[in-house]
């Protein structure tokens, strides 16, 4: 079971540290979060692109923020990022300015910050979908 040289084997060496990990995610992800169900979205949702819709984050007041290569949804001009209402419907004021790039990654803060990850860029987004400058 031990190896002499450092004291673990190596499936120990592998699974020591995706334990830690996982461990550090329960430990320091905000409890709230978890408590947090959102509305369900209208089953008759009707939603187009252009394009192609590659990653979603559904949000804790029910919302869908999705991204992905389009340039328009439902006919309205929208680049590659746009965010539904609860309700289902296309969010007009929130409007992502500068994602010029295929959004491929989404995560939010507790604050309702979002970040979207495109072609090798992290960008920050406030909650009204604005390009945060920090």
């Amino acid at each position: 079971m031990f190896s002499k040289q450092h004291g673990l084997t190596g499936a120990t060496k592998i699974i020591r540290p995706i334990f830690l990990t996982l461990l550090a995610v329960f430990l320091f992800v905000d409890a709230p979060a978890f408590a947090q169900t959102p509305t369900a979205l209208p089953q008759n949702l009707q939603l187009y692109t252009n394009g192609f819709v590659f990653v979603s984050l559904r949000q804790a007041n029910g919302g869908v923020i999705f991204g992905g290569h389009f340039s328009q949804v439902n006919g309205v001009a929208r680049q590659n990022i746009a965010r539904l209402k609860p309700d289902g419907t296309l969010d007009s004021t929130w409007f992502a300015e500068g994602s010029y790039f295929n959004v491929r990654s989404l995560a939010a803060d507790a604050n309702g910050n979002v970040y979207m990850g495109t072609s090798g860029t992290l960008r920050k987004l406030s909650v009204d979908g604005k390009l945060d400058p920090n």
